[in-house]
């Protein structure tokens, strides 16, 4: 059994994102395709007497609770899964020692926290010799969060419900992005708020012939989807527009948006360099915000 285990927990990136209804209990149905990066932040576990989590990375003092130390609340999200895995298993005696390598922003709409959790899950599965099955890890995941089910494949998904209703798809969009963060933190439940306010209007469910071609089609896919959240986003966060604009007037850009609440948005690229020309181009445009390039899991 190996003492330690090292997962990459990447972005998780809505290509589009329809809410199309509301359920009695407040939460929203959506529809959503869901890509993920290469890289993002890590997750380290190691063999250990108790639970402990250390945050590091230059997001790490973004996350409230976080001492200087690095040490993270209890309350956090990768503490939380390592401790639900250790009561499903029966987990006696054992502990672990996660570290977090923090370098995606947070409260950023690209499911970092989910990712987090998720990647931990996966981590001690193997760590522990769990021996469990990815929909037995889904099923348990739930109850972290309505994205996290869909962060332990890591791979293209079409999601649906309240995210918890999961395919696997292979797509053959661009494959290079582009991500940029203003510096602003975007919170879900202010967006979702919002979208009430304003009265946005559900999305009517896509049929599979236009799955079809957005799955295979850039065109169809800016075309004939849209994020529902990004309006109400905007209008609580002015900036987004600005780098969604941004992003779109960099050469060899197929399409930009905002990815889930925000404020994070993204551009699609069909080759290595016009991603790096975009790159250097906002960073010296843009010198305050984040951005990062990145090749999409398929």
């Amino acid at each position: 059994m190996s003492d330690a285990v090292t997962i990459d927990a990447p972005a998780k990136i809505n290509l589009f994102l329809h809410i199309t209804g509301r359920r009695s209990n407040g939460y929203h149905d959506l529809e959503s395709l869901f890509v993920f990066t290469h890289a993002g932040d890590g997750i380290t576990c190691e063999l250990a007497d108790t639970f402990s989590l250390a945050i590091t990375g230059p997001f790490a003092p973004d996350l409230e609770g976080t001492d200087l130390e690095g040490t993270a609340p209890e309350d956090n999200l990768c503490l939380k899964a390592a401790r639900l895995l250790a009561s499903r298993v029966s987990v006696s005696g054992q502990g672990v020692r996660i570290t977090l390598d923090k370098k995606l922003p947070i409260a950023a709409g690209i499911g970092g926290g989910s990712s987090d959790a998720a990647a931990t899950l996966l981590a001690l599965n193997s760590l522990w010799n769990c021996g469990l099955s990815h929909d037995e890890l889904a099923a348990m995941s739930l109850e972290l969060g309505a994205d996290v089910p869909a962060c332990l494949y890591q791979q293209a998904l079409w999601v649906k419900g309240i995210g918890e209703d999961v395919s696997p798809v292979t797509h053959s969009l661009p494959p290079y992005i582009l991500l940029v963060n203003p510096g602003v933190k975007v919170e879900t439940p202010s967006v979702f708020k919002r979208f009430q306010t304003l009265e946005e209007p559900f999305v009517a469910d896509i049929s599979p012939d236009q799955r079809s071609d957005i799955l295979h089609d850039t065109e169809h896919l800016f075309r004939e989807t849209v994020n529902s959240l990004q309006a109400p986003a905007v209008s609580l966060c002015p900036v987004i527009q600005d780098v969604v604009a941004a992003l779109s007037e960099t050469a060899g850009c197929l399409g930009a948006r905002m990815s889930g609440s925000g404020a994070t948005c993204f551009a699609l690229y069909e080759d290595e360099t016009a991603l790096a020309c975009a790159e250097k181009d906002m960073k010296t445009k843009h010198p305050n915000w984040w951005v990062y390039a990145d090749r999409l899991r398929n």
